[in-house]
């Protein structure tokens, strides 16, 4: 009954409220050009009234100029910090957990300084090879190839300047999905219907939130990476999609794939609903096609529309990366393809041994009693693994050792060259088989390994 309650009081708090508005006992803040008052916000079990004629901004490093513009624009006062807040002092002071979740908070709503990210991407890089900040340590494989995804032949961590521009444009998708939310409403107000998106507007304007969203997708864009261009329309009734301006069939929009029929069209803000049913066109061209290029693009268009059925629904938005809608991982992925640089082998991942043995393979004939033959190169070797006649258990067993095998070939090398203690040559094989049998018998818990089976063929070993 909990969470009925605090919806019944909420909603009765609301009403309250809404009338003290109405009756003018209580006044909020007025944003924009079209006065959107704004004088409560309520989330969950927590409520924000704002009475501006109580309220006063209290800037955090922020220039007095500045900040008296801002009060001027909401209409309240300035005060500075430290100041009394009901009985307390209230100095500037952060806390664990916001400095613990300050980084992620910061990249969901301000661009990142490359400066930032370079040093953040610096410190991954060290704690990914096992070092401290003030150690140097040897770098066997660039960091940006680690970066890039498990297809494109690296790890899959991803950047973070990757992150800090897929969390950015997820709040344009939530602008053009959440189109009759009231923070939709106050920017829309400000920045215009459109929010800026696709324009110059937001380029020239002043910093702000909303400006480094906005901003950041034109960096984007910049670089030959469109975000935008993977939003199309779902068409519903038609009655808010732009007919020649926005990409609702097919992968361009109609002014670009039909640039002489545009020209002559006499509303050219119309929408969809407006358009798809008329049988005269002429009557909404400022004269009729003469004939060449024109005629040919009107009937191209004609040719297209005559498939396209409205419903009685409300339009929407498709991402083109994911049918179930747009998702920050979708975005980062499709950026890193384009960013990272990667290799044409993709990276292959066995889960019954650690990620690190995952780039190395090996060859065991004699004690897997199979007929393997002589590969140069990883490639052919998963390429023979791929198409062995062997049971999946089996074929999981032989890539694990095979990796382990290489990977303590390699370990050998590295303390032969720079450790202190040279290894013995003689203690290798006993060290593939050991190290192999505690990493997958170790994680896979439901499987049932016993030693002396494995130390005869493991590969026969049962589940």
């Amino acid at each position: 009954m909990s969470p009925f309650l605090f919806i019944l009081t909420m909603e009765g708090l609301h009403a309250m409220v809404s009338k003290a508005v109405n009756t003018g006992l209580f006044k909020g803040a007025s944003i924009g050009h079209g006065n959107i008052n704004i004088s409560h916000l309520l989330y969950a079990d927590d409520a924000i009234f704002i009475n501006v004629h109580k309220s006063k901004l209290s800037p955090v490093n922020v220039p007095g100029e500045d900040v008296s513009n801002m009060a001027l624009v909401l209409g309240c006062g300035v005060a500075k910090l430290p100041m009394m807040y009901l009985g307390c002092l209230l100095v500037a002071t952060w806390g664990d957990a916001v400095l613990g979740n300050l980084p992620t908070y910061y990249m969901s709503l301000y661009w990142m300084p490359k400066s930032v990210q370079n040093r953040i991407e610096s410190m991954r890089n060290i704690f990914f090879l096992g070092g401290d900040l003030d150690e140097k340590k040897l770098t066997w494989v660039k960091w940006e190839t680690c970066l890039a995804s498990k297809a494109m032949g690296g790890l899959g961590i991803g950047s973070i300047f990757v992150l800090n521009d897929a969390l950015l444009f997820k709040w344009i998708w939530r602008f053009r999905t959440y189109s009759n939310s009231l923070w939709v409403n106050v920017i829309k107000e400000i920045h215009g219907t459109d929010g800026g998106i696709g324009t110059s507007r937001a380029g020239n304007s002043t910093h702000s939130p909303w400006n480094c969203i906005v901003q950041s997708a034109s960096k984007l864009q910049a670089k030959g990476i469109d975000l935008l261009a993977l939003c199309s329309r779902s068409v519903g009734d038609g009655h808010s999609i732009s007919f020649w301006n926005e990409r609702w069939c097919g992968g361009r929009t109609f002014k670009e794939m039909f640039p002489h029929v545009y020209t002559l069209e006499v509303n050219k803000s119309c929408t969809v609903a407006q358009r798809i049913n008329i049988k005269d066109w002429p009557s909404v061209l400022r004269r009729s096609p003469r004939g060449g290029a024109g005629s040919n693009q009107l009937d191209e268009l004609l040719e297209v529309i005559c498939h396209v059925s409205l419903f009685a629904s409300v339009n929407g938005w498709k991402w083109e990366l994911d049918i179930s809608g747009f998702s920050v991982s979708s975005a980062r992925s499709y950026i890193d393809e384009h960013t990272l640089l990667g290799s044409f082998t993709s990276t292959r991942w066995l889960r019954c041994i650690p990620i690190k043995v995952n780039d190395l393979w090996g060859l065991l004939a004699r004690w897997y009693a199979l007929d393997i033959p002589e590969v140069s190169n990883i490639v052919e070797w998963y390429s023979w693994l791929d198409t062995a006649h062997v049971s999946n258990h089996a074929r999981s067993i032989l890539e694990g050792i095979a990796s382990t095998m290489l990977w303590s070939i390699w370990n050998f090398r590295n303390a032969s060259v720079f450790s202190m203690t040279k290894p013995k040559k003689a203690n290798i094989w006993d060290s593939i088989v050991h190290q192999s049998f505690l990493w997958i018998s170790s994680r896979n818990p439901k499987c049932r390994f016993r030693w002396l089976d494995w130390l005869r063929n493991p590969i026969e070993t049962h589940l």
